[in-house]
């Protein structure tokens, strides 16, 4: 029901009490005139006196909420178009109003919760099913926010214009491009010269600059300063091991090159190639090379996406070929909610020991099983990230001495110090049991590792960033050659582009 005639009718059926009326109706006859005339705080005076002595009055608690409405108080005003609907005789237009306050004040649920009462009792059909679908665009439930505001166009032809606005915005953000430009061509053509025929056309406009500014190829470099307290992993405790100097600085060096092409459909790939190389001033046997491939296709769905990244690595040590790896890792991330995610995946891994090895006990060729879970919550309008994961490695060594099982905890935090300043902290334990006694030591081995990382990026200009980190390892083991501690610093500079 237009707004307008609803007033119209209040205000008649309160011009028509006979003379012995009560004082509160004159006060909610002059609030409603006040209100239309946009006299706010004199309309609340009054209203808030009829309240006063009549509360069981569902009519004042709904100008009382469209007054709190109209000054900005959405809080104060759901509160009162609730007691509209919740006291007798309801007034049917609250509902329309409370879903509005709901939406603004993001509570999601309680909006879709009077969305089916209303629906259920065919309020306002129209109204309520594109209010609908705005909740539905606010949870990221894109194809349902279309449906809504479809069944908003079938209820009412008067609304086809911000439908037809709103679901280009979903399409949009779904990456159906050619369906969202529809939509928009079809919003300028009902009214060109409206409000929204003009926003349609600047949106327009900025979405088709930003697909053409889409970069599929990204390129990424950086060289780092590196100090490494021990670089052979030397063991804490005496061993009788020939007397060296374990410390030593170098340069580190790392690219990547990522291809993701735009794709409009729910399919989804990634191919990555990255190189990294560790040099040592000193003890350059410890050089280090890795290469890797990744290949990633996958498949959107609604509130999530699944993905199969297969990956290839090759590690280089001192010159020589020292280890290759493949794995496959079919994964699913879940969206909770716009800031919320969960993520499973399982994983099956071939590592390749290139260099021989002369005790077949020694033989660390090995088909390794994984599967881990994780929560992820973005933080600062998603320029940030709190990442939770648990892992679960079975690492079928070939041979004996190497053969554990192990449980992984990851804590990882990115978050904005300020606009060009980042900060990166994560804190890793892996516990691992081993299955055998170790033929050499004649103990069954179990190892604790701990990893504290910290870092900061600072953007200087545009794409050049200065990094720096920390990295402290503590591995424990009750077999002393595996026990040991280093700390690594690292400073450089990372372009991106």
């Amino acid at each position: 029901m237009n707004r307008s005639i609803l007033c119209l009718i209040l205000f008649i059926s309160i011009s028509l009490y006979p003379s012995f009326s009560f004082p509160w109706q004159e006060d909610l006859k002059k609030g409603i005139e006040e209100y239309r005339a946009e006299n706010f705080e004199e309309a609340f005076d009054l209203l808030y006196k009829a309240r006063h002595e009549n509360r069981e009055s569902s009519v004042i608690a709904f100008y009382l909420g469209l007054v709190y409405k109209q000054t900005g108080d959405h809080d104060k005003a759901s509160l009162y178009f609730k007691e509209a609907i919740d006291l007798k005789p309801p007034v049917v237009e609250a509902f329309g109003e409370l879903i509005e306050m709901y939406y603004a004040l993001n509570k999601n649920q309680e909006a879709l919760e009077y969305i089916a009462k209303a629906e259920t009792l065919r309020i306002e059909p129209a109204k309520i099913s594109f209010l609908k679908g705005l909740v539905f665009l606010k949870l990221n439930k894109n194809l349902d926010a279309i449906r809504a505001f479809e069944s908003a166009k079938k209820e009412d032809v008067n609304v086809t214009q911000a439908a037809d606005l709103q679901i280009a915005l979903a399409y949009a953000k779904e990456r159906k491009v050619s369906k969202a430009l529809k939509s928009l061509r079809s919003v300028i053509s009902i009214n060109p010269n409206s409000e929204l025929g003009q926003f349609a056309r600047d949106y327009e406009l900025a979405y088709l600059k930003s697909i053409e500014a889409y970069k599929a190829t990204r390129l990424s470099a950086s060289l780092s300063y590196i100090y490494d307290t021990n670089v052979t992993a030397k063991p804490s405790s005496d061993i009788g091991l020939p007397p060296s100097n374990e410390k030593d600085s170098g340069f580190m060096g790392y690219f990547s090159l990522n291809y993701t092409p735009f794709s409009e459909t729910d399919f989804l790939f990634t191919a990555q190639y990255s190189a990294s190389g560790t040099f040592y001033h000193k003890l350059t046997d410890f050089n280090s090379i890795a290469q890797s491939f990744i290949l990633s296709p996958g498949y959107n769905i609604e509130r999530g996406s699944f993905t199969l990244p297969m990956t290839y690595v090759h590690n280089i040590v001192g010159g020589k070929g020292y280890m290759a790896t493949l794995t496959v890792k079919p994964s699913f991330v879940y969206m909770l909610s716009q800031e919320n995610f969960l993520s499973s995946y399982v994983g099956l891994s071939h590592r390749n020991m290139i260099q021989e090895t002369f005790d077949p006990d020694e033989e660390r060729d090995a088909k390794i099983l994984s599967g881990g879970i994780g929560y992820m919550h973005s933080i600062s309008e998603g320029k940030g990230i709190l990442n939770l994961r648990y892992e679960y490695v079975i690492d079928n060594t070939k041979g004996a001495n190497w053969k554990n099982k192990g449980s992984k905890f990851n804590v990882s935090l990115v978050s904005p110090l300020s606009e060009r300043i980042d900060m990166l902290v994560s804190l890793e334990a892996y516990l691992q049991d081993y299955k055998n006694e170790n033929t050499i030591f004649k103990v069954k081995r179990s190892d604790k590792s701990y990893n504290i990382n910290a870092g900061v990026s600072i953007q200087v200009i545009k794409g050049l960033f200065v990094n720096t980190q920390i990295a402290y390892t503590r591995a424990q083991s009750n077999i002393p050659l595996y026990d040991y501690k280093k700390t690594i610093f690292t400073m450089g500079i990372e372009s991106r582009f």
